[in-house]
């Protein structure tokens, strides 16, 4: 079983500052401690459920981990669950044209996660289904490190 320490190894706190999330009720909170930044899928009443604004904040936080100059990029989710994939509470309410835009953007972005120039890392616990699969497996070189959970 690994465990993820209490602190930040290797930041200071002076190092270690919260980059773009402005509130606990944003879909992503976004970290960088050092050359690290963490992304934090945070919709963990839904299980972290990708939705239009998720996808569409995962792109622009990727793109910007990509030109920062960051070494590690690591994705996690808060509460129980990793990524439960599409999130398809409000299918009544999307037409088609909504439904397929959403899923050729989260195929541009599990596409920028394959191709970013720096390492990435998915901290997967609980579930993660579907397109929350395709997070994890999407890394060129991915490694399962664990001992539970994370059923994909």
């Amino acid at each position: 079983m690994v465990r993820r320490p209490a602190g930040r190894a290797g930041a200071t706190a002076k190092q270690t500052r919260l980059v773009m999330s402005r509130s606990v009720a944003d879909p992503l909170l976004i970290q960088q401690a050092g050359a690290v930044i963490e992304l934090v899928l945070n919709r963990p009443d839904k299980a972290n459920a990708l939705d239009a604004g998720l996808v569409e904040a995962l792109l622009v936080a990727v793109a910007r981990a990509a030109n920062s100059g960051a070494r590690l990029l690591a994705l996690r989710g808060e509460g129980r669950h990793f990524c439960a994939g599409f999130d398809f509470s409000d299918l009544d309410q999307q037409s088609d044209g909504d439904l397929l835009h959403r899923f050729v953007r989260i195929e541009q972005l599990l596409q920028a996660l394959h191709h970013a120039p720096l390492t990435t890392l998915a901290l997967c616990h609980g579930s993660a289904l579907g397109a929350g699969a395709d997070l994890v497996a999407r890394h060129p070189s991915p490694r399962r490190v664990g001992g539970g959970g994370c059923g994909a």
